[in-house]
């Protein structure tokens, strides 16, 4: 893992007009001393047993409302600071604890949720055709199972000096991300150095970016795409998850980029334009 350089960070902050705080999430063994975690267990699972036990099939829109996706904790570190963290007990829902690598075996009832749903349980999210494409889905996709005892996500410039980031995530609007984008493509030297695989939108953020970390060629993850997950988080705000490694890198090169060009220049004064900020 890399030690990010703060100065330098902030100059990043400066270059690119970034808006809202970047956020470090790994993983770790030491339970942080104070944040806020989901509730035990998943709330949807309790909603369901209810329906059971009166012989009826819970309809969609009940269980999503009683589904805390994680998005929803992240947004809230995001907005108002401090940490957030989960583990195989806390995780907010199902597909959270999947996606995060704490409950593996909930990848069956997953598929069945994004595509034609549980027979005389409830509907499905229809995401997918099937049951079994949705399945095909879930393997190739992956998720690992969790490093470590804890996922931890705080705000870059509040991590501890014990603590050292995996991944770098940016939730901004798309004339931010594309000067960040374009930065990874200048740092990289390649045209595939971001990538943007279908999942939900905790996968994009964790799940797809962790395992960029522990690849040889490591790259970004452009993400917040799933339509389940973005009413936890502003319109026109898009994720951009950078390996730490990466990271570092860009503030290394940044200062030599198309940054300082008249390119990036135009742009920045659409950005601060549309702030209300003077240029």
């Amino acid at each position: 893992m890399n030690k990010i350089d703060l100065e330098k960070y902030r100059r990043f902050v400066e270059l690119l007009h970034t808006q809202n705080p970047a956020l470090a999430v790994f993983y770790t063994d030491t339970e942080p001393s104070k944040g806020l975690q989901p509730s035990e267990g998943n709330p949807a699972a309790r909603i369901v047993k209810e329906y059971q036990a009166q012989g009826k099939a819970v309809p969609f829109e009940e269980l999503h409302r009683n589904n805390r996706c994680a998005i929803s904790f992240i947004n809230r570190v995001l907005r108002k600071g401090g940490t957030v963290y989960f583990d195989k007990d806390h995780y907010g829902c199902m597909g959270g604890a999947h996606w995060m690598g704490y409950n593996p075996g909930a990848s069956d009832v997953a598929a069945h949720v994004i595509s034609t749903g549980i027979p005389n349980i409830t509907d499905g999210e229809h995401i997918f055709k099937s049951y079994e494409s949705a399945k095909i889905f879930i393997e190739e996709a992956g998720a690992p199972a969790a490093a470590a005892k804890y996922l931890v996500v705080k705000r870059l410039e509040d991590l501890e000096e014990s603590e050292e980031a995996e991944v770098i995530v940016f939730l901004e609007k798309p004339d931010v991300i594309s000067g960040i984008f374009g930065l990874i493509a200048f740092s990289l030297g390649q045209a595939d150095g971001v990538i943007s695989p279908f999942g939900s939108g905790c996968s994009s953020i964790i799940t797809y970016p962790m395992k960029e970390t522990r690849s040889a060629s490591p790259r970004a993850v452009l993400g917040m795409l799933d339509a389940a997950a973005r009413p936890e988080i502003d319109p026109e705000i898009l994720s951009l998850a950078i390996p730490a490694e990466i990271f570092a890198q860009l503030l290394e090169d940044m200062e030599d980029s198309f940054l300082k060009g008249c390119s990036w220049e135009l742009m920045s004064e659409r950005i601060l334009k549309r702030r209300g900020e003077a240029t």
